[in-house]
């Protein structure tokens, strides 16, 4: 089935108006499925209305099956898979050019506050190459989260962490800390009239009567006919409590949230840790529904007590509660949960550049530091194999150019280097959508980023040459003891079909068996699938077998089949 021939036409009157796209960013917040019905039509028209009068361009996108709607945005570039997106990031334009007209105040609603409701925002999942504009990458898939803002009575969007009235902007503003509980402010209104009070958590106490208001009516205590008592009411340091709302919109905007999921590297329904920015498919966890309450990813639990705190009741014990995570095998364990099961090689707090859950992992990390930079030689063709990883060092000796370090760390950079360029050959561009980034060149370089899925400081990278000419390459990334990956396998074209991957395959197998390392997995494209099962001996990973590795982040790509293969002989006398 493909979509008409050509895509629907747009007709949209430009109109100006701002509350609009305010109004279609709370209604999408309030809904719990896809909004549909007239009044969802006719918000949502309202809002591409004032989009068209700012002059964003609306264009239609062949998804093979059906038209979807883009929404370019006139200031930056970029281009938007949802009108919510769109609207969002209008918004946040007019924070940062200081326009009013379009910060996100609320009318108010007199009604009770709504329940917290679990937020499902639902989308294809799709290519990489279809959802980027000329300027930069857009961001994949929406989130299944728990909605922990509610809507303010006056016109603000809170955190929920508030002990008081959360549904009051001044309660709001004082728990975001932008503002101080008694803060003098006032009102200026017709005939030269000052209301003079302060600031309180149930709203604004007047100096006059002695009565507590809240904004909207201390503004018409005021008698100020301008409605809009954010921008009315000022405080003593100048700011009005529309400045006040504004910086905290902008500090909370800085938080981002990965929209692909860790494990299969879609987007779609992602359920995301109330810990990391990291996300998750359910059936990708092994789960049936949303878990009740806050909600922790595998890898920020601790593989002792498997919970994101040492103790329930342990809050003021920071000690005990910080976590140490393995240089190895980057598990996460809390202090408290070492101490309790008499581990003593705790390091102090913070602790030390490096850290080790077990004796075996520290062996494994120091054998492999041991293996960088130093040839190998393979049978008697003059193949020879290295292992490569930019290693930090004493930055005296690394700026010094006549040090054998920077001379090694030279070597091996240059190397690296030719080694992106050999994958960059054997496979099509590898650009996270979300982020921009090159996976390749960040694999290679060990580079790590802020979500799991893109932290990659734990690659290693193995080069297979014949007389100082590359020519296979492999990444890999060891787990302790128990699994190791190998995502990225390549050969220069000229070499291939000379079984130089079998070869480069081969010895890291036997190292690895070696180092006691006992499984190995890597991701196959459907097209050599038959090669890596018939000829490596690798088998097809069950559902079963993936989830006993969930609390291991591995670098899978779109459309790819994960693989794993036991390692015989592996040494476990350590």
């Amino acid at each position: 089935m493909a979509p008409t021939s050509s895509p629907p036409e747009i007709n949209i009157e430009p109109e100006y108006c701002p509350q609009a796209i305010i109004d279609w960013c709370n209604h999408i917040a309030s809904q719990d499925h896809k909004p549909r019905g007239s009044s969802s039509r006719d918000l949502s028209l309202k809002a591409k209305k004032h989009l068209c009068a700012l002059g964003w361009k609306f264009w239609y996108i062949d998804k093979k099956y059906k038209w979807e709607l883009r929404y370019t945005s006139p200031n930056n570039g970029k281009t938007y898979i949802s009108l919510r997106r769109a609207c969002e990031s209008c918004i946040a334009e007019g924070l940062e050019k200081g326009t009013p007209q379009i910060v996100p105040v609320l009318q108010e609603h007199p009604s009770k506050p709504k329940k917290k409701k679990q937020r499902i925002c639902k989308e294809e999942r799709q290519s990489d190459a279809e959802e980027h504009s000329e300027s930069e990458l857009e961001e994949r898939g929406r989130v299944v989260r728990r909605a922990k803002r509610v809507w303010n009575e006056d016109g603000a969007q809170g955190s929920g962490s508030s002990q008081r009235n959360p549904r009051k902007i001044i309660s709001w503003l004082l728990d975001n800390k932008v503002v101080a509980l008694h803060s003098r402010v006032f009102c200026g209104g017709a005939n030269n009239v000052v209301k003079k009070g302060k600031l309180m958590h149930c709203g604004i106490a007047c100096d006059c009567c002695g009565l507590v208001f809240s904004i909207s009516r201390f503004e018409a205590h005021a008698e100020c006919n301008k409605h809009r008592p954010s921008a009315t009411i000022i405080l003593e340091d100048g700011r009005s409590l529309l400045d006040c709302q504004n910086q905290v919109l902008s500090s909370n905007a800085k938080v981002v949230n990965d929209s692909v999921c860790s494990h299969c590297r879609f987007g779609g329904d992602v359920m995301l840790c109330d810990c990391c920015p990291s996300s998750f498919h359910l059936d990708c966890l092994g789960l049936d529904s949303v878990p009740d309450g806050d909600w922790f990813c595998p890898r920020c639990c601790c593989k002792i007590c498997h919970k994101p705190r040492c103790k329930e009741d342990c809050a003021d014990d920071l000690d005990d509660n910080s976590a140490l995570i393995c240089d190895q095998c980057e598990r996460k364990y809390h202090v408290g949960c070492l101490k309790a099961r008499g581990f003593t090689r705790l390091g102090n707090h913070p602790p030390r550049k490096i850290w080790f859950c077990t004796r075996s992992c520290e062996k494994l990390y120091f054998r492999l530091q041991d293996l960088i930079g130093k040839e190998n030689l393979v049978g008697e063709d003059n193949l020879i194999w290295t292992l490569l990883k930019i290693v930090e060092s004493d930055e005296s000796e690394e700026s010094d150019p006549s040090s054998r370090e920077f001379e090694g760390l030279s070597k091996i950079k240059k190397k690296l280097n030719l080694a992106v360029g050999l994958l960059h050959e054997c496979f099509d561009p590898l650009i996270d959508a979300f982020s921009g980034r090159d996976i390749v060149a960040d694999v290679i370089f060990s580079r790590g980023l802020e979500f799991s899925r893109l932290d990659f400081s734990g690659f290693y990278t193995v080069v297979l040459e014949r007389n100082n000419e590359l020519i296979s390459v492999a990444t890999i990334r060891i787990f302790g003891q128990s699994v190791a990956e190998i995502p990225l396998v390549g050969t220069w074209s000229k070499f291939r079909r000379l079984g130089m991957c079998r070869i480069l395959m081969n010895e890291i197998e036997k190292k690895l068996s070696d180092l006691g390392v006992r499984r190995l997995v890597l991701p196959s494209t459907h097209n050599v699938i038959h090669t890596w099962t018939n000829s490596f001996g690798l088998e097809r990973m069950t559902v079963s077998d993936k989830f006993q590795f969930l609390e291991h982040t591995f670098l899978d790509f779109q459309d790819t089949i994960m693989c794993h293969k036991p390692l015989l002989n592996a040494s476990i006398n350590y």
